[in-house]
């Protein structure tokens, strides 16, 4: 406030020994603005100027401030509330957090101070300074002889007059049974389990501990959700919320009234634009790609994709992380007209994953990745890509009759590797190098495979034999 009264926009424009830290000069200038002190533009308000005569936090400034024109009573809440605000807490040990206690004690004092240091916890030094400067602020202002407020009229007006101190510490209480709060300023708050108030489903906190996340509330008073609506009418805006429901796997949304970061109110509506269930649905896509209607073609398509880019640095994974990232380039132009969730089950993915690649890498994944390997047999046999490093097929023996060595995929990198299986398919041997198991594996292999299958073929040169069926031909 001190910078905006010298004219001084941003701290840049001044030599500091040590600079502001960015993070707060922001904050404390978003929070002077929620109280109405200063202008966007970082000039002090007709208000802000009002305030840097009364030599007080601003919080308390606003308070007595737009008081001024209100009731006599509203004005000795003010003045008392700020009073107590302005000074360490005037009750002895631990006490609970309503500010209710603190005022209704200040009047018994001011009434009859023998009595109240009988009877209350207080500490009297600072019930006097208290005093002292409500007196000095009354006078100050102009406002009226002090008056007494009843415990009705103090339960209706407290919560309203310190919300308008502290607007960025609205709480709502969270589900639950601990008494957990949520700030508007999106922060979190807790009282004592004992505490009185921790029932209560608004509050606005006047004092707490410094701790970033949750902090101890110390010192608040009860708030009702119509106070809220009215005291910060200007500031709640009407948001539209779209979730998505798992059990009903669909979006569904609400019409939710905010204030900062908490929820007012919400219910049900049907007023959603088709641009925006597609934004919320791709958001949610982007968290929940398994949502989309993978085919076991498409889902095998990636992963010769994936299998390809561990041997080519410019290669495209389209992995998760991909997807995710360029979510907007790839799947955002099939969701247009997209108004249920439903929808996605129309989308053809091994289309739209192959669209990701141009034509000559298209080619290059066939040649360099195939589904399929032809053996000698002319069987066709789906390649598992499902190891990094590997790719496998299974076949029975006789169908490779002929092969003189392994393919290699991936630039010449990787040989194939051979699951070869018996008649009853169970693997015989598993090799990388096909012409190395012809010239020695296979002819141990033969010879206890015929005495198991003897109605089956294991010929002594395999090379030379026709590849198909492993049974022999009857003569």
């Amino acid at each position: 406030m001190e910078l905006a009264l010298w004219g001084v926009k941003t701290p840049n424009e001044l030599n500091w020994l040590t600079q502001p830290p960015p993070a707060h000069y922001a904050a404390a200038s978003s929070l002077l603005q929620q109280l109405g002190l200063l202008l966007p533009n970082h000039q002090l308000s007709e208000l802000g100027l009002a305030s840097q005569d009364l030599g007080m936090s601003p919080r308390l400034a606003k308070m007595l401030l737009a008081a001024q024109h209100q009731s006599d009573e509203q004005q000795m809440l003010a003045l008392d509330l700020a009073a107590i605000l302005n000074e360490a807490d005037l009750w002895v040990g631990e006490a609970d957090a309503d500010l209710i206690q603190r005022l209704l004690a200040l009047q018994s004092y001011r009434k009859n101070s023998k009595q109240a240091r009988l009877n209350l916890p207080i500490k009297v030094a600072r019930v006097e300074q208290v005093l002292k400067n409500t007196e000095a602020w009354r006078r100050q202002l102009g406002f009226a002889e002090p008056v007494v407020l009843s415990l009705s009229k103090l339960q209706q007006t407290l919560g309203g007059c310190l919300a308008l101190a502290f607007p960025d510490r609205i709480a709502q209480r969270r589900k639950g049974e601990a008494a957990r709060y949520r700030l508007s300023n999106g922060k979190g708050a807790w009282l004592r389990d004992t505490d009185p108030l921790g029932q209560q489903a608004w509050l606005v906190v006047a004092e707490l501990d410094g701790q970033r996340q949750e902090g101890q509330i110390f010192l608040a008073a009860t708030l009702e959700l119509s106070v809220i609506e009215s005291v910060f009418k200007d500031q709640i805006r009407t948001d539209l919320s779209l979730r998505f429901d798992s059990k009903k796997r669909e979006l569904v949304a609400t019409e939710q009234r905010c204030l900062g970061k908490l929820v007012l109110t919400e219910k049900p509506t049907d007023a959603i634009s088709s641009e925006a269930f597609q934004a919320a649905l791709l958001k949610i896509l982007a968290e929940q790609l398994d949502l989309l209607p993978w085919s076991e073609v498409a889902l095998d398509y990636l992963k010769r994709l994936r299998w390809l880019a561990n041997f080519q640095p410019d290669w495209p994974s389209f992995d998760q992380a991909w997807l995710t990232a360029n979510i907007q380039d790839w799947l955002a132009p099939y969701l247009t007209g997209m108004v249920s969730v439903r929808g996605l089950q129309g989308l053809n993915m091994l289309a739209m994953v192959q669209s990701l690649l141009s034509y000559e890498q298209q080619q290059v994944l066939a040649q360099e990745a195939p589904q399929f390997y032809h053996a000698p047999s002319d069987k066709k046999v789906t390649i598992d890509y499902s190891q990094p490093n590997t790719a496998k097929v299974s076949l029975q023996l006789q169908e490779v009759f002929g092969e003189l060595s392994s393919p290699r995929l991936a630039w010449g990198q990787v040989a194939l590797t051979f699951e070869l299986l018996s008649p009853a398919r169970r693997p015989i041997q598993t090799t990388a190098d096909l012409a190395h198991f012809w010239r020695h594996s296979y002819f141990e292999v033969a010879k206890e495979m015929r005495g198991r299958y003897p109605k089956h073929r294991w010929p002594d040169k395999p090379l030379d034999e026709k590849p198909g069926r492993s049974i022999k031909a009857k003569s």
